[in-house]
């Protein structure tokens, strides 16, 4: 399987893969040069997470890849964010006041908006449904389906489009002519960028390919009555790295090339030039992570300056918190906003200070002069409540489950 990789983890995580039996392509310099690169398209492929907390997985195989690297990386936590999954679902009923059909699927309930609803919402009835995204509470579904495939994605009762990234107008007509060619009734095909430099007869046969998948999955919700997954869509992985992680990241990058303690560390801060300034001057005494860390420290936190404290969240919704630093002491950091929030260093948590004494439960808390950050898992005001945030996240949490379960155990003892 061919591996696209870019970002500040692409020289660890390709050394991973490569271990692991996987082809690079278009390898960056250091992995390049060491173990050369491939050619041809990826199967996968993968970038940093906007917060630099981790990394985006993106593919056909995309589950696949991600079990490979947690497998060295064991700490990683993991969050399916794939989309495109369609369901055979079954109505339970209708939310009049919110105008939504509610229907049972393999992944939850999920809500269909009635307004972009044509037919008879009967409760008890299957209807053929995909995944757009999610809530807080329900699975946002819709009629619409879309089947994605590498160059095209045709759509069921939609129109026909192409990438904003395609501005020749050769191309441009060349895609044109492969669609009106398809003679496809009631369907859309949109265009994806990388559709500009295959062949027509490479376009005609994946148009073809994602016909025959749509008959295949019409097939199946025909031959069964009870919810099930019918096409996992597009899959996207997301790999959120603790501090641990990145430290283990930085043996794994020193197998390839000069690397310091705190590499990925500091360069998820957006400390990068530091660290290339050393690395390339082949500065690297044991001791020059916790130099850097020191020298930090006088740039901040500061009292009466402000301060962010960034979430990052197991349910991939990331949270930031503004204030100005109240008070600083060995162990505890003071936040002022409407509240006032406590950054516990040594119990790794964040508390929040009103009319009750709320623990903002968190994991690998980092502290830099202008922000802090942490994985944010959930809000709890007595060990009941945390468990059970816990345990709803027990799969995402992977080998990280047991640790911090322990240390809220510590926590309400």
């Amino acid at each position: 399987m061919k591996v696209k990789v870019k970002g500040i983890y692409s020289t660890a995580i390709s050394k991973i893969l490569l271990d692991a039996g996987y082809e690079i392509v278009e390898a960056g310099r250091l992995i390049s040069a060491k173990y050369g690169t491939s050619s041809g398209q990826s199967d996968v492929e993968i970038s940093d997470l906007p917060s630099k907390e981790g990394i985006l997985i993106k593919g056909s195989n995309a589950k696949r890849v991600a079990e490979s690297i947690r497998e060295k990386l064991s700490n990683a936590i993991q969050i399916d964010k794939s989309k495109g999954r369609i369901y055979l679902s079954i109505i339970k009923g209708i939310d009049e006041s919110n105008k939504n059909i509610i229907v049972e699927s393999p992944d939850g309930e999920g809500i269909i908006d009635m307004r972009n609803f044509w037919g008879y919402a009967k409760p008890g009835s299957k209807i053929l449904v995909q995944q757009k995204g999610r809530n807080s509470k329900y699975i946002i579904l819709t009629t619409q389906i879309r089947f994605f495939g590498k160059d095209c994605v045709l759509i069921t009762n939609g129109f026909n489009k192409m990438s904003n990234r395609i501005r020749s107008d050769e191309i441009r007509s060349k895609l044109m002519k492969v669609t009106k060619e398809a003679n496809i009734k009631n369907k859309g095909i949109l265009w994806k960028a990388s559709a500009a430099r295959k062949s027509e007869e490479d376009l005609k046969n994946e148009i073809n390919e994602l016909l025959k998948l749509e008959e295949k999955i019409k097939k199946e919700f025909e031959q069964y009555d009870s919810p099930r997954i019918l096409y996992e869509g597009e899959q996207e992985i997301a790999l959120i790295f603790d501090s641990d992680t990145k430290f283990k990241l930085d043996e794994i990058r020193k197998e390839v090339a000069e690397t310091i303690k705190g590499h990925h560390l500091l360069k998820s801060a957006g400390y990068k030039e530091i660290v290339d300034i050393l690395e390339n001057m082949g500065i690297n005494s044991t001791d020059i992570f916790e130099k850097i860390s020191k020298t930090l420290e006088q740039y901040g936190p500061s009292i009466k300056k402000k301060y962010e404290i960034i979430l990052i969240g197991i349910n991939g919704i990331n949270k930031k918190i503004t204030g100005r630093v109240e008070e600083i002491n060995e162990n505890v950091i003071s936040i002022k906003n409407r509240n006032i929030y406590e950054i516990d260093k040594k119990n790794q948590i964040i508390r929040k200070k009103s009319n009750e004494n709320e623990i903002i439960l968190t994991h690998s808390v980092e502290i830099f002069p202008n922000f802090a950050r942490a994985i944010y898992l959930g809000i709890a005001k007595n060990k009941e409540e945390a468990l059970s945030i816990l345990d709803s996240n027990k799969s995402v949490l992977g080998n990280l489950y047991e640790t911090i379960k322990s240390k809220v155990d510590k926590l309400w003892s």
